[in-house]
């Protein structure tokens, strides 16, 4: 424990922590903005009236981001940014930035919240100090830093099974029903958020069985206890309150589940190892740093040796939620987020009782230097990959920065082929010709597509009052192995410019044969943006996700996104 004397700047020193991790966590924050997979499914709900249209995640965070659309809306009403509803969706369906960036903000504030989550939880379970180091090592967590500046639903689903965990204690001591209560709304409010959400049922059901052992209750009060009847009730209405499509669109809910199931199980696409294993050696060890890492397993260890029930509330979570999520093989990195708290606790935990050992058998001058320089050595490695992932997110994007060098010097109306490659998000935002987008919107109307139709007439509008021509889009189609005009879907024989990205993402840059057999006969290399060295092997990316930015290693890489090639059609 803390002598009194060395508790009085325990608030001052939580505040700094707090502060650096809200600072690592915003820090870079506005890279691109339709340069994170499925942040586009969070921000889309603007355009839905509700309806989240994609079910592969619940809608309950997408309503929270809503929510601050709409507090954007005001403010830009009351300082004459928008005179309409009509001008605000304008600027979502043509220069949609901002609604990105809220986005983010509202994810990294809930990645900063909840360190201060962990440092209640630890207080209550341990003691101060333990609490102070377990908000050092959250705070400083690279997986979870690096996480948060993404608006996504994992950081808000962590966030829940925390506050879910905090109020989990008070279910253990008071067993009192206002307890069961707030654990359901927690419980249904993180389903809600993501399906693995669910999983927080397990670690209640475990301490609602010690709760009947201690008051010598017969076993039936498992399930016809009030409390947990309460519980059971409560979870169910606030998930339902958090996505209501559930039961309002049930077809399309339960085909979005099951999508999602299969391709968990069996991997879609670039298929890795099984997730026990790969989590581990993976996600988990470099996502930590490998001293947090081994000091969270020892953590674990003596939580377990110390006090049984204790080690019940903490591990139960991270248990269950290992045993489900390590039996398939998509695998992405941000599956291990909801596991980053429980793992800086138990690092907390072990580094504590390293003092406490130091504290009874060193100098009182050599602990003051121990007790400083032991949290430090552990998240150490952890720091540095923070410092190296936020530098390079806060450049430019190679794509943003190839696709202006394009509007700017390629010829007006030029036909262009990007998407020659398995994936799309290596393409350049290069503006399209008006007619083709009056084709687009012709094509929505037939469809009674509206969203489709208000997207592409926005579009048109912000051409032409900015007479902007733009370029022949052409795409690849590795059927026919012909290059067709998304204007009118004729074929074009070869287009005037092919545009190429290379990046260490294995899968996403494998490139057809056919088009690299005729960019050696008929084209030269006009431009190149180098953003990364291919051949560097000691950067590590997440192979499954299609983000262009390293995990660790961080050699040769000069800014995110892939390397740009640009060929342009040989003269006849």
């Amino acid at each position: 424990m803390f002598k009194k004397s060395s508790l009085k700047n325990i608030n001052f020193i939580l505040i700094i922590i707090l502060g650096i991790a809200a600072g690592v966590r915003y820090w870079g924050i506005h890279f691109g903005f339709s340069f994170r997979p499925d942040e586009e499914q969070v921000v889309g709900i603007i355009d839905s009236a509700f309806n989240p249209i994609f079910f592969n995640h619940p809608a309950f965070y997408k309503y929270i981001v809503l929510f601050f659309y709409k507090i954007y809306f005001l403010i830009g009403l009351i300082f004459g940014k928008y005179k309409t509803i009509a001008d605000f969706m304008v600027e979502y369906r043509v220069t949609p930035e901002n609604f990105y960036f809220i986005n983010r903000y509202v994810a990294a504030f809930l990645g900063t919240l909840t360190v201060l989550i962990v440092y209640r939880i630890t207080k209550k379970l341990f003691d101060k100090r333990t609490a102070v180091i377990s908000a050092l090592f959250m705070g400083l967590a690279y997986l979870h830093v690096r996480d948060s500046h993404f608006g996504v639903t994992d950081t808000p689903l962590t966030f829940l099974v925390m506050l879910f965990t905090f109020f989990l204690i008070k279910v253990m001591r008071t067993k009192s029903l206002s307890s069961y209560i707030y654990c359901g709304i927690l419980a249904g409010l993180a389903a809600s958020t993501k399906y693995p959400g669910v999983l927080v049922i397990f670690p209640m059901l475990i301490i609602h069985f010690l709760n009947i052992i201690d008051s010598r209750q017969k076993l039936s009060k498992l399930i016809l206890d009030k409390r947990i009847i309460f519980f059971i009730l409560v979870c169910a209405f606030f998930y339902l309150l958090g996505n209501p499509h559930t039961l309002l669109s049930y077809g399309k809910f339960k085909e979005g589940l099951l999508r999602c199931i299969r391709i968990f199980r069996f991997g879609d696409r670039n298929v890795m190892d099984i997730g026990w294993f790969h989590h581990l050696k993976f996600s988990l060890f470099y996502g930590l740093g490998w001293p947090l890492f081994f000091t969270s397993l020892a953590g674990f260890i003596v939580i377990i040796k110390t006090n049984f029930r204790r080690a019940l509330l903490l591990c139960s979570f991270p248990v269950v939620y290992y045993a489900v999520f390590g039996q398939g093989y998509n695998v992405f990195l941000r599956y291990a987020l909801p596991l980053v708290p429980f793992f800086c606790i138990a690092a907390a935990v072990f580094t504590a009782d390293i003092m406490g050992y130091l504290e009874r058998h060193l100098k009182a001058r050599l602990v003051k230097i121990a007790v400083f320089l032991i949290p430090v050595l552990i998240i150490l490695p952890s720091v540095y990959n923070i410092l190296c992932f936020d530098s390079l997110l806060s450049k430019k994007d190679n794509r943003l920065i190839a696709g202006e060098w394009v509007n700017s010097n390629l010829a007006e109306g030029s036909s262009i082929a990007q998407s020659v490659r398995f994936a799309t998000y290596g393409v350049l935002m290069i503006y399209p010709t008006v007619e083709s987008l009056r084709r687009e919107y012709a094509r929505a109307v037939l469809s009674n597509n509206l969203l489709q139709e208000k997207y592409s007439l926005a579009r048109i509008n912000f051409m032409k009052n900015n007479d902007i021509k733009g370029f022949n889009e052409v795409t690849y189609d590795r059927l026919s192995k012909l290059f067709i005009s998304k204007l009118d879907g004729t074929s074009i024989l070869l287009p005037d410019y092919i545009i190429v990205e290379e990046s260490p993402l294995e899968y996403y840059s494998l490139i057809s044969r056919e088009p690299i057999e005729r960019l050696r006969k008929s084209y030269y290399l006009l431009k190149e943006f180098p953003a990364i060295d291919i051949k560097n092997k000691t950067n590590l990316f997440d192979q499954q996700d299609i983000f262009y930015m390293p995990l660790v290693g961080f050699k040769g890489v000069r800014r995110p996104g892939p390397n740009i090639y640009i060929y342009a059609r040989k003269p006849v």
